[in-house]
């Protein structure tokens, strides 16, 4: 018997090689959602639910596991954030079972106002007191400057990933660090203002920041 791997239905404008790599596509865990189970249910009944929501060509892969379980793994990483965000559930029978995911990303964090002084290890303890677990080290941020002279200096931020939490994260905390108190204001992943609390700028971009500023400067 031939071993020869044979590509059937092969495009004129698709490679014998990008064909083969398609058809053996090793999806990674973080393309995989789970499901609670109900015993006796076909593991159709699931699929047929999840391809009402999202196109079934996204569903690649999915069996039953131990502990009344099921995996199905999806095409891309995009599609199981697209179905986690918009949906996040299915019906089966009458039932809600909500996904999971196989893999939960982590998540950046980033600190601003962090004296240069300052220990990671320091940070990082603190943190731990707070139930915020780091999977990733303590790195420092580099200032945005133009002239590759001065792209070397480190500004007053550090970010880091954590994993997920099901605690709040305080927009600050009070670090005492060499007999002084320390203010350092924590966000989440995109830039956030620590004084109007906005998503997408810095403090030193806010027009209320700005306005302050003018208030306190008027006689």
């Amino acid at each position: 018997m031939s071993s020869d791997v044979t590509i059937q239905n092969v495009p004129a404008n698709k490679s014998y090689s990008t064909a083969v790599a398609q058809q053996n596509f090793f999806p990674g865990k973080e393309n995989a959602i789970l499901f609670s189970a109900i015993n006796n249910t076909p593991l159709q009944d699931y699929l047929i639910s999840l391809g009402n929501l999202i196109n079934p060509k996204n569903i690649l892969f999915s069996s039953r596991l131990s502990n009344n379980r099921i995996s199905m793994y999806l095409s891309s990483k995009q599609a199981v954030e697209d179905f986690m965000t918009n949906y996040g559930s299915i019906e089966v029978h009458g039932e809600i079972f909500r996904a999971r995911r196989l893999i939960t990303p982590a998540e950046r964090i980033v600190l601003s106002n962090v004296c240069p002084s300052i220990p990671h290890e320091v940070i990082i303890q603190e943190l731990k007191h707070l139930g915020i677990n780091l999977v990733s080290p303590i790195t420092f941020l580099k200032i945005s400057v133009s002239l590759p002279e001065y792209n070397h200096i480190k500004s007053f931020r550090r970010q880091m990933f954590i994993s997920p939490h099901n605690t709040t994260i305080p927009d600050s905390i009070l670090l005492n660090y060499d007999n002084t108190n320390n203010r350092i204001f924590i966000s989440q992943d995109s830039m956030t203002c620590y004084i109007c609390k906005q998503i997408g700028h810095i403090a030193s971009n806010c027009s209320s920041n700005k306005i302050l500023l003018i208030s306190l400067q008027d006689p």
